[in-house]
């Protein structure tokens, strides 16, 4: 797998360009080029290792997109106040999603559907942000004596979803699934959470960064539990010829399984306060939404990414979850398909 090669000064270079802002958001270079899926199989990773083509084989299938070993590893200490960890959540019907607003999560679409189907599904359904494992049980929700917090931002509801109208989660086409993101709006805001940004990043800078993602896996690993996926590669990207590049895919090789549908897939970089502070920053750019099997044997994963028109969307969402200023499915959760949000953590 990939590891930063980069010297300290060539990371700091672009954060002193960017001055607080992301070096790899302009300029939009992408939106002059429609690049076919042939083409992005010529775009391989930077750095790749014969071990990882050895030791493990891809273990793909409905509810696997593990590629090369599954070296993912599980996050247990309290996420309170560490980002990224605490900038990602669970949704109780198993999916993740990560904060972009003080109550709005981005996700992936197919997770408010029902299987094979263009029905939403029925609440409640629970957020809960940082969540690091489901309390054992009989302990009251709080897990045992002496244990850090788990759900340490508490559990709120989604009150409403919106997805795009070309969206159609009985198809899964590459053109289709470009489509696979959600705004979700919770009934209220994590107390004390910070969002994590977002954005359009072209692919001149983005191929040179690499790919991570954390989530919520519920196949082989306990449901609800927080897992990290590594440094990985951004592998190509795939634009929509038939809607002027108004979505697209990005293929990265981030392991993943069921429940981890709707993980951020984002990259680091530095960053400087108006102090002169340097830190490290996180910007979400893909929504993690598994691939079809063939994809996977052949070594990569999909996420929707978001270029800016989705920017343009997701914004209009976060402010009027049901507006028509864009082609929309929207479901509004009331009476009994909400409950009222738990603020008080572990």
């Amino acid at each position: 797998m990939a590891s930063k090669t980069h010297l300290f000064f060539s990371l700091l270079l672009p954060a002193l360009l960017a001055a607080c802002g992301d070096p790899g958001a302009s300029p939009d270079d992408d939106q002059d080029v429609v690049t076919s899926e042939d083409e992005t199989t010529l775009e391989t990773p930077l750095e790749t290792s014969p071990l990882d083509f050895t030791l493990c084989l891809n273990q793909c299938d409905a509810s696997h997109m593990i590629i090369g070993c599954d070296d993912r590893t599980q996050r247990t200490a309290s996420t309170e106040g560490v980002k990224p960890f605490s900038q990602v959540g669970w949704f109780g019907n198993g999916c993740t999603g990560t904060l972009i607003g003080s109550n709005v999560v981005l996700s992936a679409a197919h997770c408010f559907f029902t299987a094979g189907t263009n029905t939403f599904r029925q609440g409640p359904i629970s957020f809960s942000l940082g969540q690091t494992s489901v309390p054992p049980s009989g302990g009251g929700g709080l897990g045992l004596p002496g244990e850090t917090c788990r759900r340490p931002y508490g559990t709120q509801y989604i009150s409403s979803v919106t997805v795009p109208g070309e969206y159609d989660n009985t198809s899964i086409a590459v053109d289709n699934k470009a489509w696979d993101y959600a705004v979700v709006i919770l009934n209220d805001a994590p107390v004390d959470a910070e969002p994590m940004p977002y954005g359009y990043t072209d692919w001149s800078y983005l191929q040179t960064e690499e790919s991570q993602s954390i989530g919520y896996p519920g196949t082989d690993k306990v449901s609800g539990t927080l897992w990290d996926t590594g440094r990985k590669n951004f592998l190509g990207r795939w634009l929509n010829p038939s809607d002027a590049n108004l979505s697209g895919v990005l293929y990265v090789d981030n392991d993943g399984e069921g429940g981890q549908s709707g993980s951020p897939v984002f990259y680091d970089y530095l960053q400087i306060s108006g102090g002169g502070t340097i830190s490290t920053a996180y910007k979400l750019t893909g929504v993690l939404i598994g691939s079809p099997v063939a994809e996977c044997q052949a070594g990569r994963s999909w996420a929707a990414r978001i270029l800016p028109k989705t920017v343009d969307r997701i914004d209009t969402w976060k402010v009027d979850p049901d507006s028509l200023t864009y082609s929309r499915k929207f479901k509004s959760f009331t009476g009994t398909q909400i409950l009222p949000a738990d603020q008080d953590g572990c």
